[in-house]
């Protein structure tokens, strides 16, 4: 664990601030600091980096943090070394109480961090980052409009076609289908897939604007239908055995059948090709929700007909990770992932205060503008990524020095690696007194 370092004399600092010299023969003209408070004076490390320094009190509890990630230009160059202001308050905006208050930091230097992989959602590129997928339709050139929600909420259209390839769809695809879908959202009383409208369980067509009863036999609650191939009408049916999809003839002649195994996710939408033996799926449960391709496989020839084959040729799926324990299981290794709650270090030694070695323990954090790597007691060391809205990170070692770390939105898993954590020197910035 990190020990504060002994307050450093003055005498000391000025004897040694030979690198400030051109900075100090321009103190005079400098413009005089437009804050007021405690001025804290440090000599930072002789290594490039950034600056993070925090304030303590004597429990060694970090009540401020003054900076993070800094330059040197942010500080006021003064003859003993850098300087910054502290109002006296904490990082809640409340005054201190009365104390004595030591500060202290790190100077941290490069570090590599480099993106790995994206886990658990298949829906990821350049024009989407999917969270949930909403509903499908056909599309008149054979393709799927896909509603899909990202992470913040938002509603984002894309184009998925046969290789599942998606990119972003036009306002004229969507215009498109609320015209012809009168509307309605799935999910709603009324879901419809022209000319078959499924209200409240019922199944009718359309026919002129009347609305006629199509007879299809052994339905028990039909979740969803569409017309396929020669108008065959497909349906999906909630029995009490389990999920079924149904093909009818046009004329409501049972066709084919396809029962959906308990352990899968349950279909709630479908579309079907009006050219070929092709139908989609949208399907869910607790964990995952995707979007499945189906094709009918025709007849070995010379054999006899058997019962219907269908092979899938496309499935895409977006799986819940809200959590780390969702998806540890599913980040492409032979045994789960273990993060570690802290990693040590041991810093590069600061020669100024002769080449004293010191440890710190590392953890990894997040806040609304990504995650970043930050000593045990709290002060910011190196902001990581800049993902928004990160529900998790977590990090560990998999082997040597190399830190692997995974975070998620709850759209998507992401890892990095990262190297050379301990490119860090640490700094002591003296001790203070707050009064009534």
């Amino acid at each position: 664990m990190h020990e504060a370092w002994r307050p450093v004399a003055v005498g000391f600092l000025t004897a040694i601030c030979c690198i400030f010299q051109s900075a100090s023969a321009q103190e005079s003209e400098a413009p005089p600091a437009k804050k007021t408070g405690i001025q804290i004076t440090f000599l930072p490390p002789p290594m490039e980096g950034r600056l993070s320094l925090g304030l303590y009190d004597k429990s060694g509890k970090l009540v401020r943090t003054l900076s993070k990630e800094a330059l040197e230009k942010e500080f006021i160059i003064g003859l003993n070394g850098l300087i910054t202001v502290w109002d006296g308050k904490n990082n809640g905006g409340l005054p201190v109480p009365p104390g004595k208050y030591s500060a202290r930091g790190y100077s941290v230097g490069e570090m590599d961090v480099d993106g790995i992989a994206f886990h658990c959602n298949e829906w990821m590129n350049e024009a989407a980052r999917v969270r949930e997928i909403v509903s499908i339709y056909a599309l008149p050139d054979g393709e799927l409009l896909v509603h899909t929600v990202q992470p913040d909420g938002a509603a984002l259209d894309l184009r998925c076609d046969r290789t599942g390839t998606v990119r972003r769809a036009s306002p004229a695809d969507s215009s498109a289908i609320a015209e012809k879908t009168g509307g309605p959202e799935p999910g709603t009383a009324v879901s419809v897939h022209d000319p078959l409208i499924l209200r409240d369980g019922v199944l009718s067509k359309s026919a002129e604007e009347k609305l006629e009863s199509l007879s299809l036999p052994g339905l028990e609650h039909p979740i969803d239908a569409c017309h396929g191939l020669d108008r065959a009408v497909w349906v999906i049916d909630k029995t009490s055995a389990g999920v079924e999809v149904r093909e009818y003839s046009s004329t409501g002649e049972p066709l084919r059948r396809l029962a959906i195994p308990p352990n899968e996710p349950e279909p709630s939408r479908i579309v079907a090709s009006t050219e070929t033996d092709i139908i989609y799926l949208l399907e869910r449960n607790a964990k995952v929700v995707r979007l499945r391709g189906l094709a009918l496989e025709p007849p070995v020839a010379g054999e006899a007909p058997a019962a219907s084959t269908w092979k899938t040729f496309l499935s895409k799926s977006v799986v819940a990770s809200d959590t780390f324990a969702a998806v540890a299981d599913q980040l492409g290794r032979a045994k789960p992932f273990k993060p570690e709650e802290k990693i040590r270090v041991r810093l590069v030694p600061n020669p100024l205060f002769k080449e004293a070695t010191q440890d710190v323990d590392v953890r990894i954090a997040s806040d609304s503008e990504g995650s970043y790597f930050q000593s045990a007691d709290g002060l910011l060391l190196h902001r990581i990524t800049e993902t928004p809205g990160l529900k998790w990170s977590v990090m560990g070692k998999e082997g040597g020095k190399v830190i692997t770390i995974f975070q998620s939105d709850g759209a998507v898993v992401e890892e990095f690696k990262a190297r050379r954590l301990a490119n860090m020197m640490a700094f002591d910035a003296g001790e203070y007194e707050v009064s009534k």
